[in-house]
C-alpha cells in the first residue's frame, strides 16, 4: 500500500509538471507566433512567387500575404507619415486584430480584414490628421474611408517602419494607390501557419470532427465584426451563445483540400463534413464527389441554421418542411456512398416529423439540435439587438448550456417515436461535462457533439468528458456505451400516463437549513402558501402539509443541496385532500374529472 501510495503521488507530480510545462510551452509559443502573426514568415523585397503559397497549400498550411511599406497619407490640409500594411485574406494566421468605434476606445477583436476602399488608422495617425471615422483619406493615387480604429494587429512593431502610426488596407487595393514602384521601399511577405483546430482536438482525444458546414463557390460573405451575443449568469459563466455567423467564408477548394489531408493524417477519427447549398438536385450532385473524394467518413446534411442562410432558401428553410427534408436525403443517398445524417432544426412545432422524413428519405442517422432562434438582449445605449454591426442587428442562433433541456425532450421523442426507433441519433445542445453527455445517452443519443463548451473552455475539456464518463460507467456497471443508450427512454412518458395518485411532500432539514428564506418567499408569493416563515415568534421555515402539493419549486432555488428533500407518503390521509392516500396506479385517462375517462 505504501509502494501504491508513493506511486501515485509520484504519478501526480509528473503529470501536475507536465501539464505546467505543457501549458508554459503553448504559451511560449503563441506568443512567439503571434509576434509574426504566423509560424513561419518568408519576407522579401520583392513579391515571392505564388509557388511558394501553391506548394505551403498542398501541405496542408494556411497561407497569407502581406506588403508593409512608409508612405504619407492626406486628410485636407493635414498629412501624416504612416507605416501601411497591406493585408490579403486570411491574416492573420496568428494572434487576432483589434479594432474600435473612436480613437482610443477600447479595442475588440475582428476576424476580418479593411473591405476594398477603406482603411483602419490607429488612433496616433487619427489624431495627427485631425480625422474620425467615416472620413476619406488620400494614400497615393486614391481615397479610402476610414471606416474603424485600428487598436491592435499582432505583428505590429515587428519593423523599424512601424515605428510610426499604423493604417492597416485591403492588399487588392494597392494597385490603384500607385505607391510601388521599381526601388520602393516596400517589404513583401507571405505568411505561413500549420496545424489546424481541427489537429489540436484529436491530440486532444476527441474521436471526431464534424467540419464546418461548407458550400458552393463564391463563399459566402461574413461580417466583419462582433458575431456572438452572450448570456451570462450573475458570476459569469456562460449560460447561453447567440451566433449571426454564417457558413464557411473560405474557398471550398481550401476546405476540401485540409480535410483529405486531415484525414490522412488521422485515419482512425471521424470526420464528418457539414453541407448546405440550394435545395436543387443538382446542386447537391456537383458538391458530393467532390466531398467524397477527400475520404470523409460521411456527410451532414445543415437544416438547421436559422439565421442568414435561411433567408436563402437553406438551413432551416428546409429543415422547417418534411417533404423537403425526404427529397434532400434521397438526393444525398443516391448519389454518395458516404453515410448521411440529417441536422435538424429545433425551430419547428414538432420535432417527429421531419425526423420520420429523413428516415423515410434513407438518411443514416440525425443529429439535433441546431441553434434556437432567438435575439439575445438589447443594447439600450445604440437600440439594437446585440450582436450589431453598424448600429443594426438581425437574430441569430442560440446555444450552450440554456437550451440543453430543449434538445434533451427533441432527442427522447425521435427515440420513443415508433416510426423512428433504432434510428442512430447524434446528441447536440449544451453538452459541456461528462453528465451532460450521459443524459443525451440515456435518452437515446450514441454519440454527442460539442462545440460552445469547446469554445468557451478550449479542447482539453475532452479529459474531463472522458474521464468522468468512465468513472461514472464503472460505477454503474455499464461496459460500453451501448449499455446505456436509451436506457432512460421507457421512463419516459406522455403527461396523461403519469400516476395521479403518487403523493410526496417536501421536507426541510433543520440542520442544513442557513435561514436565507428562499424557499419561504417563491412558496409565499408565486405557489401555494405552503412553508412558514416563523415559529414560536423565531425566524424558522417549515412546510405545511395541509398546503403543500409537492410541487418542488423549493427544492429548485434552494442555495443548499440536499436541504430540502421529497418524501413520498405512501399510506394513511392526505392532510392537504383529506383523502385516503391510494397505493395503487392511476392516471388521467381513467380520471373522474376527465370528459374523455375510458370506461
Amino acid at each position: 500500500m505504501v509502494l501504491l501510495a508513493a506511486l501515485l503521488v509520484a504519478v501526480t507530480a509528473l503529470t501536475g509538471v507536465g501539464f505546467f510545462t505543457d501549458r508554459v510551452g503553448r504559451a511560449v509559443e503563441q506568443q512567439a507566433a503571434e509576434v509574426i502573426a504566423a509560424d513561419l514568415r518568408l519576407q522579401a523585397s520583392q513579391a515571392p512567387s505564388d509557388e511558394y503559397i501553391a506548394r505551403a497549400r498542398s501541405k496542408g498550411l494556411a497561407t497569407a500575404r502581406t506588403l508593409t511599406f512608409p508612405t504619407v497619407v492626406f486628410y485636407g490640409e493635414e498629412s501624416s507619415l504612416a507605416s501601411i500594411r497591406a493585408v490579403g485574406e486570411g491574416y492573420p494566421l496568428r494572434g487576432k486584430v483589434k479594432i474600435a468605434d473612436a480613437p482610443f476606445a477600447p479595442g475588440r477583436e475582428t476576424a476580418g480584414i479593411p473591405a476594398r476602399g477603406e482603411v483602419w488608422l490607429d488612433s496616433r495617425l487619427l489624431a495627427r490628421l485631425a480625422a474620425e471615422v467615416g472620413n476619406d483619406v488620400n494614400i497615393g493615387a486614391s481615397t479610402f474611408r476610414v471606416s474603424k480604429v485600428l487598436d491592435y494587429r499582432p505583428d505590429q512593431g515587428s519593423a523599424f517602419v512601424d515605428l510610426a502610426p499604423s493604417l492597416l488596407m485591403n492588399l487588392e487595393d494597392m494597385p490603384a494607390t500607385q505607391l510601388i514602384q521599381p526601388g520602393s521601399r516596400a517589404t513583401y511577405a507571405i505568411l505561413f501557419a500549420g496545424e489546424s483546430a481541427a489537429v489540436r482536438a484529436f491530440k486532444a482525444g476527441w474521436g471526431g470532427v464534424v467540419w464546418k458546414t461548407l458550400g458552393e463557390d463564391p463563399p459566402v460573405v461574413n461580417v466583419n465584426g462582433p458575431r456572438y451575443g452572450a448570456v451570462h449568469s450573475a458570476d459569469r459563466r456562460l449560460i447561453g451563445f447567440n451566433n449571426i455567423e454564417l457558413i464557411s467564408d473560405r474557398p471550398l477548394d481550401i476546405n476540401l483540400r485540409e480535410i483529405k489531408q486531415l484525414k490522412r493524417n488521422w485515419p482512425d477519427r471521424a470526420m464528418v463534413v457539414s453541407l448546405m447549398v440550394p435545395c436543387e438536385e443538382a446542386a447537391w450532385k456537383r458538391i458530393l464527389p467532390l466531398v467524397e473524394e477527400t475520404g470523409a467518413d460521411g456527410i451532414e446534411l445543415n437544416f438547421g441554421c436559422p439565421h442568414g442562410m435561411s433567408e436563402r432558401g437553406m438551413g432551416s428553410a428546409v429543415g422547417q418542411v418534411p417533404e423537403y427534408v425526404e427529397m434532400v436525403a434521397r438526393w444525398c443517398k443516391a448519389n454518395t456512398r458516404m453515410p448521411v445524417i440529417v441536422k435538424l432544426t429545433p425551430n419547428i412545432t414538432d420535432i417527429r416529423h421531419p425526423a420520420r422524413a429523413a428516415n423515410t428519405g434513407g438518411a443514416d442517422a440525425v443529429s439535433l439540435i441546431n441553434t434556437v432562434n432567438s435575439i439575445v438582449s438589447v443594447d439600450l445605449d445604440r437600440m439594437a439587438p446585440n450582436p450589431h454591426t453598424d448600429g443594426k442587428g438581425t437574430h441569430g442562433g442560440y446555444c450552450g448550456p440554456a437550451v440543453k433541456p430543449m434538445a434533451l425532450n427533441m432527442v427522447a421523442e425521435i427515440a420513443r417515436d415508433p416510426a423512428t426507433r433504432g434510428l442512430p441519433i447524434s446528441g447536440i445542445g449544451g453538452v459541456t461535462t461528462w453528465r451532460d453527455a450521459a443524459e443525451f445517452m440515456a435518452l437515446g443519443a450514441s454519440n454527442v457533439q460539442v462545440c460552445t463548451a469547446a469554445m468557451t473552455y478550449g479542447f482539453r475539456i475532452i479529459e474531463e468528458l472522458t474521464s468522468g464518463l468512465n468513472s461514472w460507467m464503472e460505477e454503474k456497471g455499464y461496459q460500453r456505451v451501448a449499455d446505456m443508450v436509451g436506457a432512460a427512454i421507457p421512463n419516459v412518458t406522455d403527461w396523461r400516463y403519469l400516476n395521479l395518485n403518487y403523493v410526496v411532500k417536501a421536507r426541510i432539514d433543520q440542520d442544513l437549513c442557513i435561514q436565507c428564506g428562499r424557499c419561504h418567499i417563491v412558496c409565499e408569493d408565486t405557489s401555494h402558501q405552503a412553508i412558514t416563515a416563523t415559529k414560536d415568534g423565531k425566524r424558522h421555515f417549515e412546510v405545511i402539509d395541509a398546503e403543500c402539493v409537492g410541487c418542488n419549486l423549493c427544492v429548485s432555488v434552494c442555495p443548499v443541496e440536499d436541504c430540502i428533500t421529497m418524501e413520498a407518503l405512501t399510506e394513511g390521509v392526505d392532510p392537504r385532500t383529506g383523502r385516503p392516500i391510494d397505493p395503487s396506479y392511476a392516471n388521467w385517462t381513467t380520471h373522474p374529472n376527465n370528459p374523455q375517462a375510458a370506461e
